[in-house]
């Protein structure tokens, strides 16, 4: 019998310990992104600025990042790109999953490194090479957005794609 009660005592223990406990919250990394954005971007070799808008979600319960990317056409718009960012707790990073009409997807992992956002695919998925993303200069209104590739695994890293975002709301 005591050793029942032992029994029920030490379950009980570890129980409430278990459930005091709470998951760390997620930081609040991407909070910035978070609106409706007028962007400007440009992609290598030519360098042509095209006009867009983003549309960035919190979901969830701020778990969850949606994204909504467009372009400017003549006939409007074109939803062309869509991402997902969630924070893996168990490896303290977060998951960019992108999917994109022209080139299928692409996942980045990464966290804040000083003043920047940055993001790296472990390896190569629908084009060749690696990639990274990186969030600079941001403020409350604005922010830059750089994506690049690397064909050497990580030695030098190539700029394909720059993006400028200004505020709508």
């Amino acid at each position: 019998m005591f050793r029942t009660l032992l029994l029920i005592l030490i379950s009980g223990t570890c129980y409430l310990n278990l459930s005091a406990q709470q998951a760390p919250p997620i930081p609040n990394t991407f909070d910035f992104w978070i609106g409706t954005w007028n962007t400007t971007m440009s992609v290598a070799p030519k360098w042509q600025e095209v006009s867009g808008r983003d549309s960035v979600s919190s979901l969830l319960g701020g778990t969850l990042i949606e994204e909504i990317f467009a372009k400017k056409t003549g006939n409007g718009t074109e939803n062309f790109q869509r991402g997902y960012l969630n924070f893996i707790r168990r490896e303290n990073r977060w998951r960019h999953v992108i999917h994109d009409q022209n080139w299928g997807e692409y996942t980045f992992y990464g966290k804040q490194e000083g003043d920047k956002v940055i993001l790296r695919s472990d390896k190569a998925e629908t084009r060749q090479g690696m990639r990274r993303e990186t969030f600079s200069e941001i403020t409350k209104d604005s922010f830059e957005y750089l994506w690049e590739a690397s064909y050497d695994g990580g030695k030098t890293w190539r700029s394909e794609w720059k993006v400028s975002y200004k505020r709508v709301k």
